[in-house]
């Protein structure tokens, strides 16, 4: 019984959400679809700028009609130990991969903007305890992929709209009904789904899965103008951990200004600061659990091309640590369990 107590408390990550076929030889300067989801982990190479005392203010700039392409690789490392009177080890490694097209429709006398986004094609890879799959969302696929990975095909090649300012304030997103009626279509309900069924699922595809991957590409941006060890900081919606509320905020300091080509790049350096509350000791059902607070450590860069008025590049990985203890009476007396959760999730952001 606490081995199975103890895998259904299911631990959320904190952040916020990852090769290549075979075929014909073809064209170097011909673009496969399984070439450009190909991630790259690497640091951007930059050159050194010999001035780097400059003030500049972080801005994104929109000019109606660009097309922008990016790559979004999400890559998770999981790893769960339960001892009881017997033991589990559980491993996953996952990486998501999306590919995204974004066109500026239209920006407004005060600089916010329409936007299109559409995701082309979403790559999932998996490896579960030795079991792995392979999935790619702009093949053909089978039934029990097309159930299994339903949001995912629900939201390729159907676009949705998001309105933002110049510093990446998100205003609005639009046309998430459609990603809800394909996503309903595909589960087979859309005849017997309610307009609340519909609202909630559209606040959760929102809120879930399409905001935090639009705030890869549109960061928050300082109001005032900023030079070399510069910071600022963002605060976050709080997340519920267990029995736990965790408050955070993204914390960026100028670590420098260096050149890729002609374009002057900011070099932003990226950590979390974090406070964990809540009760440690919980009881339910005869199960009396103990907690220890989550242990949170993140870092990473973020390239700001100042030229361009976009991010370039980024790559932020979080490293989030949990364990807890159980004690349940059973025919067999007192039995008592630990579980150990560790979770590593590193997000890269690449301009095409």
């Amino acid at each position: 019984m606490i081995n199975k107590l103890l895998a259904l408390l299911a631990l959320p990550f904190l952040i916020i959400l990852l090769a290549i076929g075979c075929g014909d030889k073809k064209d170097d300067a011909v673009e496969t679809t399984a070439d450009v989801l190909q991630f790259d982990s690497t640091d951007l190479k930059l050159e050194k700028v010999e001035d780097e005392t400059g003030i500049y203010s972080l801005e994104y700039k929109f000019k109606k009609g660009d097309k922008i392409r990016y790559r979004f690789s999400s890559i998770s490392v999981n790893e769960q130990d339960i001892q009881s009177d017997t033991s589990i080890m559980v491993n996953l490694q996952q990486t998501i991969t999306y590919l995204l097209e974004m066109t500026i429709n239209e920006v407004d006398d005060d600089g916010v903007a329409d936007v299109t986004f559409n995701v082309t094609s979403i790559k999932i890879t998996a490896d579960a305890n030795g079991e792995k799959f392979d999935v790619k969302t702009d093949n053909e696929p089978d039934s029990t992929q097309l159930m299994q990975f339903a949001e995912h095909y629900a939201l390729t090649s159907n676009p949705f709209i998001v309105r933002v300012d110049m510093k990446g304030n998100l205003i609005e997103f639009s046309r998430i009904d459609r990603i809800v009626n394909k996503f309903l279509q595909i589960r087979e309900v859309a005849d017997s789904a309610s307009a609340e069924d519909k609202r909630m699922l559209r606040e959760s595809f929102t809120q879930s899965a399409i905001k935090p991957l639009v705030q890869q590409i549109f960061r928050v941006l300082p109001n005032s103008e900023v030079s070399v060890d510069s910071s600022w900081s963002i605060k976050q919606q709080p997340i519920s951990l267990m029995v736990y509320q965790v408050d955070y905020e993204n914390i960026f300091r100028v670590a420098g200004f260096e050149k890729l080509g002609k374009d002057k790049i900011a070099v932003l350096d990226a950590t979390v600061k974090s406070s964990v509350t809540g009760n440690d000791k919980a009881s339910e059902g005869g199960v009396t659990y103990i907690f220890t607070k989550p242990k949170t450590v993140a870092e990473g860069k973020v390239y700001f091309n100042l030229d361009r008025g976009l991010i370039q590049k980024s790559k932020t990985t979080t490293n989030v640590q949990f364990s807890m203890t159980m004690e349940a009476m059973s025919p067999m007396g007192l039995q008592k369990g630990t579980r150990k959760d560790k979770n590593i999730n590193t997000n890269i952001l690449e301009l095409l």
